[in-house]
Parts: C-alpha cells; sequence; structure tokens
C-alpha cells in the first residue's frame, strides 16, 4: 500500500482499513491467484479501493467490496494477458464462461443479479454489515462486536436476527422476480415448506416443482441456509469462489495497535481531512466510510441511525435457552403420499 504524501488522517483512517481487512484480502487472493501473486493481487486490489472516488457501490460492507474488488483484478489480469498468475481453479471458471473464452473486462463484468445478491441489497446497510461480519464470516465475538459497534455479548443474537431478515428478503426478491407467474403465488408455501422452526409439507408445491426449476432452486437455497448459511450467502455474494472460502475459515484482523483509531477518534480524523488545508485524494475519502462501518448500537436495527428501534420487518430472536432438545418424528404422510421428515430447527 503506498500512502506517500497523503495527509496524516486520512494515512491513519487507511492504516486502520487495511488491519481490519487485508487478511481476509489475502485469504480470497490465495484463492484466485496462485500462490507467488497472492500478496501483490490483494495488495493491488487495496490500492484500487484507496484511488476510487466513490464509496463501495450500494453501501455494502467495506469488506465485501474488497473481496469483490479481489476477484475484478484477477479477471482484468487474464484479461491483459496474464492467466498464468491466476489460480487453476478461477482459470477453469474464466474458460468455462460462454460464450467460450470470453474474459470479461471491469466494464464487462455482469453485475451480481442473483436472487441472494439482490436479496442482500434489499436490507438496510447496518443490516448487511451484521449479515456480512456475524453469518459468512464469522469471526470470533469480541471481532465481530468491534467491527459492528456493539458488544460482543449481543453478536449471536445480531447474527441470528440478521439471517432471518436475509431469509425475508430472499423471498420477497423471489416473490417480485416471478410476479407474473405462477411461481410468485408459491413464496408462502416456499417459506412454510423451508423454515427453521419446522417444515410443512405442500402437496400443490410438490406437484409444481416437478415442472419448475426457479422454485426447486429456490427451496434447495433455503433450506442450505438453514444448514450452511455461511456457504450459501459466500457463494451468491462472491462472484467465485465464495463457498471455498468460507470452507478454509478466516483470518481475524491483525490485532490493534495502541494508536489505533476508535470510533471517536476517527470522526474527529474526519474533521481534520474536511478543512480546506487538508490534501486529501479523493479515494481516501473513505475515513467518512470508516466511521459508517463503526455503526451504533442503535442503528444496527434501521435503516435510519436515528430511529433506536427495530423496523416492524425485523424479526426479534425468540428465546431458546429453555427449548428442549431437538426430536426428529415421523408425520402422517399427506394425501400426496409422500413421507415428510419434520426436523425443529437445533438451534
Amino acid at each position: 500500500m503506498s500512502t506517500a504524501g497523503v495527509a496524516g488522517p486520512a494515512q491513519i483512517a487507511a492504516a486502520e482499513l487495511r488491519r481490519r481487512h487485508f487478511p481476509a484480502m489475502l485469504a480470497y487472493a490465495r484463492l484466485c491467484a496462485d500462490e507467488a501473486f497472492a500478496r501483490a493481487l490483494a495488495t493491488e486490489a487495496f490500492d484500487r479501493a484507496l484511488q476510487e472516488s466513490d464509496v463501495p457501490p450500494d453501501r455494502t460492507p467495506w469488506q465485501y467490496h474488497l473481496l469483490r474488488l479481489v476477484h475484478r483484478i484477477a479477471v482484468e489480469w487474464a484479461a491483459a494477458g496474464l492467466p498464468d498468475r491466476l489460480s487453476s481453479g478461477l482459470r477453469s471458471w474464466l474458460t468455462a464462461q460462454q460464450p467460450p473464452g470470453w474474459i470479461p473486462t471491469a466494464s464487462e463484468f455482469p453485475a451480481n443479479d442473483s436472487t441472494v445478491g439482490t436479496a442482500f441489497l434489499r436490507l438496510p446497510e447496518v443490516t448487511r454489515a451484521a449479515v456480512w461480519h456475524a453469518v459468512v464470516r464469522q469471526n470470533d465475538m469480541a471481532t465481530t462486536g468491534r467491527l459492528l459497534g456493539v458488544e460482543p455479548v449481543t453478536v449471536p443474537a445480531l447474527g441470528e436476527r440478521a439471517l432471518e431478515d436475509f431469509r425475508r428478503a430472499y423471498l420477497d426478491t423471489f416473490a417480485d422476480r416471478h410476479q407474473d407467474e405462477l411461481c410468485g403465488l408459491f413464496a408462502p408455501l416456499l417459506d412454510l415448506a423451508t423454515h427453521r422452526n419446522g417444515l410443512t409439507h405442500s402437496c400443490d408445491l410438490e406437484q409444481h416443482m416437478t415442472e419448475c426449476s426457479p422454485c426447486t432452486l429456490a427451496r434447495r437455497d433455503l433450506l442450505d441456509l438453514n444448514e450452511h448459511p455461511a456457504r450459501v450467502l459466500a457463494g451468491g455474494l462472491l462472484p467465485w469462489g465464495g463457498a471455498a472460502l468460507v470452507s478454509r475459515g478466516h483470518e481475524e484482523p491483525e490485532a490493534p495497535s495502541r494508536a489505533a483509531p476508535t470510533h471517536g477518534r476517527i470522526r474527529a480524523l474526519v474533521q481534520g481531512c474536511a478543512k480546506p488545508h487538508v490534501a486529501v485524494p479523493a479515494g481516501l475519502l473513505m475515513v467518512i466510510l470508516l466511521v459508517r462501518a463503526l455503526p451504533t448500537p442503535a442503528s444496527l436495527y434501521s435503516a435510519d441511525p436515528a430511529s433506536p428501534s427495530p423496523p416492524e420487518a425485523t424479526t426479534a430472536v425468540p428465546d431458546v435457552s429453555q427449548a428442549p432438545p431437538p426430536l426428529e418424528q415421523e408425520l402422517p404422510a399427506p394425501d400426496c403420499g409422500h413421507a415428510v421428515t419434520h426436523r425443529p430447527d437445533p438451534r
């Protein structure tokens, strides 16, 4: 990372952003590139982030944006005639694109319009951050608490709530995409058939899915979201290799130094960078984004940071501390003749 000549406050903020997210960038770069080029890939992606004049697209979490930058630059390497720098897995993925041999440039690279990606963008900004850090990356509670600006003890419940909000957003996205088709009418049945608190069988849905691949895919996503939420989310949010990244585990941010800026210190840095005599490159306006990356606890449950109460769409986390151990029981077969296994949520 090169920040020579950068104003002091912005340099401090850039160093803090790197401390928090570069380990994850390097882990993803090792999937995308040959080991000899992984650090160079992660570094180039981070430098690109500093040069950008805008915030992460759609105000997504910084780390999510940085990982997508890693992938984008790896694709740019291939387009520039440097495919040997990439991992064999990413090279195979690129050659499998349609048309054969297609290698998109940054401007041609398709947006993430999957149901998972679109549902993610429907969430309030702070809920996206909770989904990413508490559910996808699954950092320890202390690290996640620091990144989200909450007490570590609240992280598990926050992750559960964010995951349920994502599930609702997924169903809403599916229904909207198929509102003019029969599939849109089956969204409520998909909800009942895949809910973590118990599966409800529907003969109508089963019959419909024998001829409908979108509903079959949606049910698979929702059921997998119950069992492997990090894998489903990472696989749907990252262009390539998301599930593999999650299966490798995660790399924690470097330990904060004694000089690492606190929430209040970052706000002071923002004010310093806003002074007319402080020259800051456009990309290093990320200092302002660092403030946004540290929401107050009240803002985590609302699209409006000033609102202390959760929106109606947010589902409270049930208290399962006294719940009996999960049982698996065979339910009577419905009229359509299928045996149904009922598995209450073990959590």
